[in-house]
């Protein structure tokens, strides 16, 4: 491992290999460290506890930390949403403009915050990688923590700013 990479040998020249030889080296060094990652399966709808391999736990993994994605008002108001307005925006917003539904949801969030306008993204990464691409130019410093979600990390090196890591602890 290099600077937090690590780097594989390409042997695929070498006699007798083929253009993906490598690619088993790859996957059995990833093996040997305990990288190999695979999803793990939960027995149970979504929300704040979860049943893994016949064990109940507290999920600190997801994103639904309130419970949000099984509240009975919000899944009878999805499953109206998605009979009128099927399951997905269908593509850009800037090229193919976007669903009412969607306004209208950025123009409630807008008037509950008390702000001119709002705006929606579709998760949290994207919401991090937007905004401070959009407010983080080449002029900027960004003071960052080194254990900063991923989002944060890329968001600040696509905006050009000077980026200044600092040890979390």
């Amino acid at each position: 491992m290099v600077g937090g990479f690590v780097l594989f040998n390409l042997k695929f020249m070498a006699t007798g290999s083929t253009a993906y030889t490598w690619l088993d080296d790859a996957l059995e060094t990833i093996q040997r460290a305990h990288w190999h990652r695979h999803p793990q399966i939960i027995t149970q709808g979504p929300g704040p506890e979860i049943k893994l391999e016949g064990q109940r736990l507290v999920n600190f993994a997801s994103n639904d930390y309130l419970g949000l994605a099984s509240h009975p008002h919000l899944k009878t108001a999805a499953i109206k949403a998605i009979a009128e307005w099927g399951t997905g925006s269908t593509g850009s917003r800037l090229l193919s403009g976007h669903r009412q539904l969607h306004q209208d949801l950025e123009q409630a969030i807008a008037r509950w915050k008390g702000t001119e306008a709002a705006l929606v993204f579709s998760s949290g990464y994207l919401a991090n990688l937007g905004t401070i691409t959009a407010l983080v130019g080449k002029r900027d410093l960004i003071l960052a923590d080194e254990y900063n979600h991923s989002s944060l990390k890329r968001g600040a090196q696509l905006s050009g700013a000077k980026v200044i890591n600092y040890d979390h602890g």
